[in-house]
């Protein structure tokens, strides 16, 4: 059977020396293409038109990018198209010339997402992403097909009917500045019920271009790092429910789970630290105190979160959140550092981040309603108002006294279409004082 034009391939690119040339012309070439969309980061005036002169088909298109996201930026325009099936190519490899046929035949079988590169993640809750799993590599030998929990987008198709568009609109739209591309796929898949593979090839079946070392691969950051990966990690624990071998898991199971994880009480010898400087407001002192004491313990991330502490405190955000990421790789687990972290990277507007760091706080305490008025948060200020309203279902049921949360709701409420549905549906949680609804919907009325 004929797949003739019926791929939509997406690339997030780097220059890396202009490899995206080669990268085009080994796809370009195979009947099944329908179209090829480049999004050309941090190129310069002259690296964009010496790719533009390059391509001469009409199936491509390149589009100047920013790497805001990183490489998320694949995700950017993957609804616009119109193929049948819908993949992704890294501007590092060269594909062979049957690879889109065999992908097709792959996605066909399987009537899932299939990849030449992924991973099996070790069980719930992992502690390191990239340490806690079986990689199955594309450019190694994978003697049989493979179900996997975590696909390569870079070697990547599915069947595009198989998600629906206001899926594919808002991968990226919600995605964060971290590069995590094949973790967002995959767990949209998951969600739908869509198996994931890695299909059987040969060694070498793939080509990778020379490396060097201005190349900027994401993997390499976090190997040079000791892999430390804290908001891929807790993304995972928070979001991921059905890992190859324990397909059985339920979600409420998978919540007890993150709930059970022991997190550490930011506990600190006073014979060692000075409390009462660290309370006096003398910032400056403490900031050395601190700075001393992590040369002796540099493995204490408690350390590394009383400091960043003090940073916002003196209004130095951006040296806190550094702080705080660095007590994160240390211990993914700190629930104390998820919430500062997102409320500064809330302040800052950095929503897609503090979503991740809200979120993760989540994962490990879902008991704790302040939380989920966090999260509310961070929903209204993105107008996400639905989004909202369930979280703060969830704050009122487990603390149906937080008079917070009962404020954000009428701002929720006034930007709802059907609040009087929504209404119904929270009173089957709690009660709503009467005046309450008969304020909101004033508000609501006047915003009609």
């Amino acid at each position: 059977m004929a797949y003739d034009n019926s791929c939509d391939i997406y690339i997030a690119s780097l220059w890396r020396g202009g490899h995206c040339s080669m990268t085009i012309n080994s796809l370009i070439a195979q009947k099944e293409l329908a179209t090829l969309t480049v999004v050309c980061n941090n190129y310069t005036d002259e690296q964009f038109e010496w790719l533009i002169s390059r391509c001469d088909s009409y199936k491509i298109k390149l589009i100047r990018g920013t790497n805001e996201k990183g490489s998320n930026e694949k995700l950017r325009y993957i609804s616009e198209g119109k193929a049948e099936f819908l993949g992704f190519a890294d501007d590092d490899l060269i594909y062979p010339e049957n690879y889109l046929n065999n992908m097709i035949i792959g996605a066909i079988k399987y009537q899932g997402l299939v990849s030449l590169h992924g991973s099996r993640l070790n069980k719930l809750p992992i502690k390191n992403y990239y340490k806690d799993r079986m990689v199955y590599k594309c450019l190694g030998f994978v003697h049989d097909d493979v179900e996997v929990d975590i696909i390569g987008t870079g070697v990547s198709l599915i069947p595009r009917a198989k998600l629906p568009i206001q899926e594919l609109e808002n991968l990226y739209k919600n995605a964060p500045s971290t590069s995590m591309d094949d973790i967002l796929l995959s767990i949209l898949a998951d969600r739908y019920g869509i198996k994931r593979f890695v299909l059987r090839h040969p060694k070498n079946y793939l080509s990778h271009k020379e490396q060097c070392e201005d190349d900027k691969y994401v993997f390499d950051e976090y190997k040079n790092n000791d892999f430390n990966c804290p908001i891929q990690t807790n993304f995972i624990n928070s979001n991921y429910f059905s890992l190859v071998g324990m397909r059985a898991i339920s979600k409420s199971t998978a919540i007890n789970i993150t709930n059970n994880l022991e997190v550490d009480k930011m506990i600190f010898d006073c014979n060692q630290v000075p409390m009462e400087l660290l309370a006096s407001g003398d910032d400056d002192k403490s900031i050395i105190f601190i700075n001393n004491l992590i040369l002796s313990n540099p493995s204490d991330p408690h350390l590394y979160y009383f400091k960043g502490l003090i940073n916002q405190k003196k209004g130095k955000f951006f040296d806190a959140i550094n702080c705080y990421c660095d007590a994160l790789q240390l211990d993914s687990t700190l629930i104390d550092v998820f919430e500062n972290l997102s409320d500064l990277q809330m302040r800052l507007s950095l929503f897609d981040d503090a979503l991740l760091s809200a979120n993760a706080a989540i994962s490990l305490n879902p008991d704790r309603a302040i939380n989920y008025t966090r999260l509310s948060i961070i929903f209204i200020k993105t107008k996400r108002f639905e989004d909202a309203f369930k979280a703060l279902q969830h704050s009122l049921h487990l603390d149906s006294k937080n008079i917070h949360s009962f404020l954000l709701l009428g701002i929720a409420c006034a930007g709802l279409n059907d609040f009087c549905k929504n209404f119904s549906e929270l009173n089957e949680i709690i009660e709503l004082p009467f005046d309450f609804i008969a304020n909101i919907k004033k508000i609501h009325a006047r915003n009609l």
